[in-house]
């Protein structure tokens, strides 16, 4: 049961007896690989007139466009990925896709809405790979070539974009910078090919069940299922797809697939919240592995360890800026108040962690049964952020607690694929077995596994399993999310309108 809406970017697989008790939509999911791909200098550490090009800093190039053409017609657009970083503070980019004239953009767009690539996904620090959906999803032709343009909009010799190139290394176009619905150039050197990935989508389809009510969707009226198709699927509301079968009334077909959406964290976004945890401070080094526990509150300047660190015995520890090698387990009633902290090997929580800044963690996050783990009351109503390049297990009875105002939640994130990939055993990337409280879940590279009753304010992942009689129950939804460091983060509503 989900007390709440579902939205996925593919297949919404529901049957024998799930309830989704608002609205269910299942968009359009991209292949898996890219039909058009440029990646030839990644990573850039350094900038120069052959790895990437500036956009956005003067009138003469306000704007870059990139000509492509797709290798089939039998599926429809659906998102393209440019490795990017800004300088300032840009606004968002209108991306668009023309035609093409006498070898330079034209002015008919081939969408009826425009793709936007949000400045608040873009690091200032690093180049990163971003993504923009597109909200309309034309077939295009391969016989023709097409331009996707990066409309700025307009120029600033403070707030700009540095975009990764390559000479020459993309066969089916060419970059050019100029101004949309104006003077297109050559870039400098010529020949430079922008860093991209572009997918073509795959349908996708809500249900899977043989008779009408495998999944309920919506209650007293309300509630709507939209996707191509739709199987098994008591309605409550409007039922809106293209083909159907078994279900409580016959498809509306008068709208489109529903669009896709990307991800609120964008690979930039992420690796800024890793930088931000490895600090470089000027404190002392413990030698070895280090145990606290028995003598109180510890208030150090320690600011590196170079084996295991123990908080345990009703040991109290407050650090800052702390960089174990080993691993970090806080247990038997210790207590660790810290943060900026990096990892470099497990963390296992089973008391109380309190955050003061980012942790990042390179190994596994465990939080057992009874550990409590919240931020600071000095994050005020700010966000912030556990982030694991392992997966991350959480038992039944763990709590969860923002900084105690309404606004402010720990995000628990990981860039784990599992469970899939090397290492993950039978683990997914996060397993939230019966975890309550203020706590955000994402795993955008992997599966989020729930399989006890549980509440989250938010879930995003590239699949999410419920199974086991769990119910995930959205305690009040997110507008956005702030940080007190660091990226925006997304989140951000951009439009609404009432379910009827």
């Amino acid at each position: 049961k989900v007390v709440g809406n579902v939205y996925a970017n593919g297949n919404i697989v529901a049957n024998n007896g799930v309830t989704i008790t608002g609205s269910a939509i299942a968009a359009p999911s991209a292949s898996v690989t890219s039909d058009q791909s440029n990646s030839g200098t990644i990573p850039i550490t350094t900038c120069t007139a052959t790895t990437c090009l500036s956009f956005g800093s003067t009138t003469a190039a306000q704007d870059f466009a990139q000509s492509f053409k797709v290798s089939t017609a039998s599926s429809p657009l659906h998102d393209v990925q440019f490795y990017i970083k800004k300088v300032g503070a840009p606004s968002d980019i209108t991306v668009r896709i023309v035609d093409d004239s006498s070898g330079s953009p034209g002015t008919t767009n081939e969408l009826t809405t425009n793709g936007t690539l949000l400045a608040s996904q873009v690091s200032g620090s690093s180049f990163g790979w971003v993504d923009v959906v597109f909200p309309s999803t034309p077939t295009l032709d391969p016989a023709k070539t097409y331009w996707l343009v990066l409309d700025d909009g307009s120029n600033s010799a403070t707030n700009y974009y540095l975009l990764g190139a390559t000479n020459n290394t993309y066969a089916n176009g060419l970059g050019k910078l100029g101004k949309y619905t104006s003077t297109w150039t050559s870039t400098q050197p010529a020949g430079l090919d922008s860093d991209f990935n572009l997918y073509l989508g795959v349908t996708t389809s809500i249900g899977g069940g043989t008779y009408v009510g495998a999944v309920n969707i919506g209650q007293s009226g309300v509630g709507d299922a939209w996707a191509n198709t739709v199987s098994g699927a008591s309605v409550a509301g409007s039922l809106y797809c293209q083909t159907g079968s078994n279900n409580n009334k016959a498809c509306n077909t008068t709208r489109p697939d529903p669009a896709p959406t990307t991800m609120p964290l964008s690979d930039a976004n992420i690796q800024d919240f890793k930088d931000e945890a490895t600090t470089t401070g000027s404190g002392w080094t413990y030698t070895g592995n280090l145990t606290i526990g028995y003598q109180g509150t510890t208030t150090t300047s320690l600011q590196h360890v170079t084996g295991n660190l123990t908080i345990n015995g009703g040991g109290v520890a407050v650090m800052s800026d702390l960089q174990v090698d080993g691993s970090v387990t806080i247990t038997g009633g210790g207590k660790l108040t810290v943060g900026p902290l990096r990892v470099n090997g497990d963390l296992d929580v089973e008391s109380t962690m309190s955050m003061t800044g980012t942790v990042y963690v390179l190994g596994n996050v465990t939080i057992g049964s009874g550990a409590t783990l919240k931020l600071d009351a000095g994050y005020g109503a700010n966000s912030g952020v556990l982030i694991s390049d392992g997966y991350a297990t959480v038992s039944g009875g763990s709590s969860f607690s923002g900084s105690g105002q309404s606004t402010s939640f720990p995000l628990l994130i990981t860039t784990s694929t599992c469970p899939s990939g090397t290492g993950c055993g039978s683990n997914n990337a996060i397993n939230f077995n019966g975890g309550a409280g203020a706590v955000v879940l994402v795993a955008q590279n992997g599966t989020i596994n729930m399989s006890g009753g549980t509440g989250a304010e938010a879930l995003t992942a590239k699949e999410i399993d419920v199974s086991g009689g769990a119910t995930i129950t959205y305690n009040s939804g997110l507008a956005n999310l702030n940080f007190s460091s660091g990226p925006s983060g997304g989140w951000n509503i951009t439009s609404w309108k009432e379910v009827q």
